[in-house]
């Protein structure tokens, strides 16, 4: 029994079913690289000139055909775990593995990947079509020279067959990319923007089971970034690629990641589903880094009053009870920071939590952000366009959901979510 020669081409079909009649001895050694890390980060450190540290004991584990996203600020390392990957640095302490291997023995054009970082890498002086298939050609050993013999020759089916499906490969990347109509231009003689996307087109067609991507849409326009989360799910489903995908805009690693990891100072806060990271962040970094409109902030106190928590707002103006579902390391009562999200503060005409006047309003074409003063608070509000809220307008606000971190470290002691359903097109909450 034949099978597909490409880790990407294994998995695929053995997830698929495509396999039928062969046993698990067969099927043993695919299976195992099924199950396999594609990528293990081991307590890695990276340090440079012996001094500077950009990754501290990070560890992460990324699983075949998924899309993580490492998200953080500029400084934070995200590049450099690129780099490690690619092969272009090595590890200071700890060990990185790809598909159970040392990478540390695999030279970089060994490491079955394909890459696009930031400032893309174009040969100057030829085509756009020579740049797309670039890296697929010299991959499968198909030069000028070959294509010209075989073509005399009549030897290899194999050869023409395999050109034939990168031939397509670019003909699908450059018709999704916006490239059609500039595969004959010289790379010389375009934007940036479509240097940006002639060098991700490179990476897609090269067709390796492990893709790196280092801010690939910081360059297009807000059609072209839709166009590419579409063709991104599509490589992960069709193909089982995995990508490993770096930037510092949230709103796209949500939408295109299966796990989030979110890291600062070279450390790895949180890592997760997005929806998770979003609603439960493990810390205040996380909670204000994730989210726009951001999440807002105020001091507070935390006690435990028999089966309940009791929430204070430090100027007293209101607080917040609930049941206890839960414990709380540390002394009672906790100095505390609350974060509530703009999409959980809810406007009543009575009986709120608290409340404040508008001192800003400010339409973000669909829907309306608020800024509420409440007290010496600041509470942001998101509401339908037509809103007849204006400033100076008195509020009563009612949350939906908060978090509460520990103001010294910053870490997330408790995520708190209250039920509610509509009725009358108002929220009634519990």
């Amino acid at each position: 029994m034949e099978f597909p020669t490409t880790p990407a081409g294994a998995r695929r079909d053995v997830v698929r079913g495509c396999w039928n009649g062969a046993s698990v001895r067969e099927m043993g050694p695919f299976l195992l690289d099924l199950v396999m890390n594609a990528v293990v980060f081991d307590q890695i450190g990276k340090t440079f000139d012996g001094k500077r540290a950009v990754l501290d004991q990070f560890s992460l584990e990324i699983a075949p055909g998924e899309h993580l996203v490492i998200v953080g600020p500029s400084g934070s390392g995200k590049s450099t775990l690129l780099r490690l990957l690619a092969g272009l640095e090595q590890p200071t302490s700890g060990r990185l593995l790809l598909r159970g291997r040392d990478a540390a023995g695999i030279p970089p054009r060994e490491r079955e990947l394909a890459m696009m970082f930031e400032e893309p890498a174009l040969l100057p002086g030829t085509s756009v079509r020579h740049n797309l298939r670039l890296g697929a050609s010299l991959h499968a050993g198909i030069n000028s020279a070959r294509l010209f013999w075989d073509r005399w020759s009549n030897s290899s089916q194999d050869l023409r067959a395999e050109n034939a499906v990168i031939e397509r490969s670019v003909a699908e990347a450059a018709e999704t990319l916006g490239l059609e109509h500039l595969l004959d231009r010289r790379v010389d003689e375009l934007s940036a923007g479509e240097r940006q996307r002639t060098a991700l087109g490179r990476a897609i067609v090269r067709g390796a089971d492990l893709l790196l991507l280092d801010e690939p849409t910081g360059k297009l326009d807000p059609p072209r970034r839709a166009e590419l989360r579409d063709y991104l799910r599509r490589l992960i489903a069709d193909r089982g690629m995995t990508l490993v995908h770096v930037t510092h805009d949230h709103a796209e690693a949500m939408a295109l990641a299966t796990r989030l990891a979110v890291v600062d100072e070279g450390r790895l806060l949180q890592v997760g589903p997005p929806e998770e990271v979003y609603d439960s962040p493990s810390a205040r970094f996380v909670a204000e880094f994730i989210g726009d409109p951001p999440m807002r902030f105020f001091l507070g106190r935390l006690e435990r009053l028999e089966n309940r928590w009791n929430l204070t707002s430090d100027d007293g103006i209101f607080s917040l009870q609930w049941d206890c579902t839960g414990d709380v390391l540390g002394h009672l009562p906790l100095e505390v920071t609350v974060g509530v999200r703009p999409e959980q503060v809810h406007l009543r005409t009575t009986d709120g939590d608290v409340g404040g006047h508008v001192v800003r309003r400010r339409s973000r074409g669909s829907d309306l952000l608020l800024e509420i003063a409440a007290g010496s608070q600041r509470l942001s509000a998101i509401e339908p366009r037509h809103c007849p809220i204006h400033v100076g307008d008195h509020v009563e606000l009612r949350l939906g959901a908060w978090s509460v971190f520990e103001t010294t470290s910053g870490r997330a002691l408790l995520h708190h979510r209250r039920q509610f359903a509509s009725m009358s097109g108002s929220a009634s909450f519990s």
